[in-house]
């Protein structure tokens, strides 16, 4: 609700312009508005209470997600509308994993899981922004794709999961199974080098294309 509700509140006037809003994506109606605000409120008033129960590294990490999950697309910060802070504040996705792990042990992942992940979110945010460049162009918003251009947005993509890979396959101790992760920045590269191949059309082949590499991000020999 944090994530994509907020999005949608915020998002009213960009998401006219593009064409996946209303086709592949629910686009909020007018008359959605006053329910998805109400809702908002309730998760929120939930959060602050849940707090209350945490410990101080706990509150925090909860306090961070929902910092960054709501200004992530709210004023005045709006962070999806400042190049590299838009992916950066997509860290968002690995809190509630962050959380987790703080209640499961008591104390934070490694420094190197924590770059792992921004890596990850970073190529993953970064991609999905590409084909939107044109419409966001238009709309006004200027993400990092629209400020560094497509191919070097996807250059960058592919950077950001290369490190990613090279550090599942490490942290794995080169288990077989781990090397399946290269298939990330594949799909970067594959659009850069090869302009038969459109990221409109592979865009939405990587969530259940690659859902099972997830599980090769965590192997542990």
């Amino acid at each position: 609700m944090f994530i994509y509700g907020v999005n949608d509140y915020w998002d009213e006037d960009t998401d006219r312009l593009n064409p996946k809003k209303g086709s592949r994506e629910h686009m909020l109606m007018q008359s959605e508005r006053r329910k998805l605000r109400n809702s908002l409120l309730a998760v929120t008033g939930i959060s602050v209470a849940l707090m209350f129960s945490q410990k101080p590294q706990e509150a925090i990490l909860f306090l961070g997600f929902l910092f960054l999950s709501y200004f992530y697309s709210a004023p005045p910060l709006r962070f999806k509308e400042r190049p590299f802070l838009d992916f950066s504040s997509n860290y968002l996705y690995i809190m509630p994993g962050v959380f987790a792990y703080s209640l499961a042990s008591g104390s934070l992942p490694e420094p190197i899981i924590l770059l792992a992940g921004y890596c990850h979110i970073a190529a993953m945010h970064i991609f999905s922004a590409v084909p939107d460049t044109e419409y966001d162009r238009r709309a006004g918003i200027n993400t990092t794709p629209v400020f560094m251009g497509e191919k070097a947005a996807l250059a960058l993509s592919a950077a950001f999961w290369l490190i990613l890979s090279f550090i599942t396959v490490y942290l794995t101790d080169l288990h077989p199974l781990s090397f399946l992760v290269f298939a990330y920045p594949a799909f970067s590269l594959s659009v850069l080098l090869f302009e038969r191949i459109r990221i409109e059309r592979v865009y939405w082949y990587l969530p259940t294309s690659t859902q099972p590499l997830e599980v090769c991000s965590s192997l542990r020999s």
